[in-house]
């Protein structure tokens, strides 16, 4: 990598100049995926909202912010390069799924005591919506505010993982949504770039 593109690359990371709607998605994006648990009766809230604002940037540093330099900056470019946005989307799933797996054999790590198998429904929902924030945006520092943004609002809903059900639900509102977006976007691009 040249010293340049080094240089775009951490700009890049830290470029917090973007539209309104952007900041605006992660704000629902994550509150919603946290809230929907709540709705559905498998969640209740533990504490106020503002406990969200104030791990938040713990959660940027600390708490799994920073991977979207991997997943979403560079593996799922890379990825949809070659492949459809959906079945990107699936491959980054199932690698950050395995990513997380040693967490399984630590004890008191939080993991330990949920299933694997409702925890990969829920990162897939979840992928779903990066996919959905990186495309529209291009923007890793959204990214990485999202995923901050899920973490920091899980200390206000704890999600009940062991909750297969509800789980599944999480996933077809994500995959939806996904759907309806992806249509939705590249209805837009032909529109500003019709065919000729």
């Amino acid at each position: 990598m040249s010293k340049q593109s080094f240089h775009f690359f951490v700009k890049n990371i830290f470029n917090l100049k973007q539209p309104i709607t952007g900041y605006v998605s992660v704000v629902v994006l994550a509150w919603g995926f946290c809230l929907l648990p709540v709705l559905l009766g498998a969640s209740q809230q533990q504490a106020p909202i503002y406990v969200a604002l104030t791990q938040f940037p713990v959660m940027i540093f600390f708490g799994g912010g920073l991977e979207e330099v991997g997943w979403r900056d560079y593996l799922l470019p890379q990825l949809q390069e070659r492949f459809s946005s959906f079945v990107s989307t699936c491959i980054t799933a199932i690698i950050w799924s395995i990513w997380h797996l040693p967490l399984w054999l630590v004890k008191g790590s939080g993991q330990d005591v949920i299933r694997f198998s409702s925890y990969v429904l829920i990162v897939f929902s979840f992928a779903f919506l990066l996919t959905f924030l990186w495309n529209r945006y291009e923007s890793i520092a959204l990214c990485i505010l999202l995923h901050a943004g899920f973490n920091s609002f899980t200390d206000v809903y704890p999600p009940n993982y062991n909750n297969i059900p509800v789980s599944l639900i999480i996933l077809m509102s994500c995959f939806i949504f996904f759907i309806l977006s992806n249509y939705f976007i590249r209805g837009k691009s032909a529109k500003k770039h019709p065919s000729n």
